[in-house]
């Protein structure tokens, strides 16, 4: 795949968005709408981002740049967007030399290297990415195919990774069964229903056993799931951690460990192997938990 070039980096993109489902039968479910219109928001946001070497958008940057929609139209979520550079360029730091347009076409690079990667790994096939020697390219080899892409891609690719995993989750036959995002008719960015679990990966429970110190900080007492923030320098890396208890503990125990800023645990990790990150821990089984 050759490098991107942008001809008319200027030209004005206009996208439309379809989602198509039983669930449109009756109108427009506005949980449902919102949360895909904001997936979409956050696509092209991450592409921005990446190319504008920045971490967020600025309240200044979101007033300059933004999806527009023209309305939407009833029977599916229909709608056609504009994707919107203020005319004051010298405000953004990448509009003078890339657009909208290459905004737009390093969003849809991201997305196939996105779907080549997953399908392949769906498909048990073994994932390598590495970098060219300049630094320029990446390389994504599923072990059928190599394909060169942009290295700002993997970026976009990651960071876009999970508004993608959103979007899959909406997918369902008696709900959504169809999605795109493209100019015009085109499917440049698409989802069906044989992609609803393409970014779902299995679920290995390792057996080894880390007592550690954390912070729960939301728990859910009817399903005994909650999220903790786990401390610096132990087993398992610094931060935040979705969590799960093991057997039919008291959950009390763990109302009760809400109320301190340091608790100690017992855990089994969840992992994934991750195609773009390689291991990583996806969640914490509990055993215990003590103060």
């Amino acid at each position: 795949m050759a490098k991107l070039t942008i001809d008319n980096p200027h030209k004005p993109v206009e996208l439309q968005f379809e989602m198509q489902g039983p669930v449109f039968d009756e109108g427009l479910p506005l949980p449902l709408t919102i949360k895909s219109l904001e997936c979409v928001q956050g696509i092209v946001d991450r592409s921005y981002l990446v190319l504008a070497n920045k971490n967020r958008m600025s309240a200044q940057e979101r007033s300059l740049f933004y999806l527009r929609s023209q309305g939407i139209k009833r029977g599916s979520l229909l709608t056609d967007f504009g994707l919107i550079f203020s005319a004051v360029q010298p405000a953004l730091p990448i509009i003078s030399n890339l657009g909208a347009t290459g905004v737009w076409e390093y969003a849809k690079q991201a997305f196939e290297f996105l779907k080549v990667v997953f399908e392949a790994k769906k498909n048990g096939e073994t994932v390598t990415i590495s970098q060219s020697g300049d630094g320029s390219f990446i390389n994504a080899n599923t072990g059928s195919q190599t394909l060169a892409f942009d290295s700002c891609v993997f970026n976009i690719a990651t960071g876009s990774l999970p508004h993608y995993e959103q979007l899959a989750k909406l997918i369902a036959p008696e709900r959504v069964t169809d999605m795109r995002l493209g100019e015009g008719r085109s499917r440049d960015i698409a989802l069906s229903l044989n992609d609803r679990s393409l970014f779902e990966l299995p679920i290995k429970i390792q057996e080894e056993q880390h007592p550690i110190d954390c912070e729960i900080f939301e728990f859910d007492k009817y399903d005994g799931t909650g999220r903790i923030s786990v401390f610096d320098a132990q087993t398992i890396p610094k931060g935040e951690y979705k969590f799960s208890v093991i057997g039919r503990q008291d959950l009390s125990d763990y109302i009760e460990a809400m109320l301190r800023r340091h608790v100690k645990i017992t855990c089994l990790e969840e992992i994934v192997d991750h195609p773009l990150v390689g291991r990583k821990i996806t969640g914490l089984q509990v055993l215990n938990v003590r103060s």
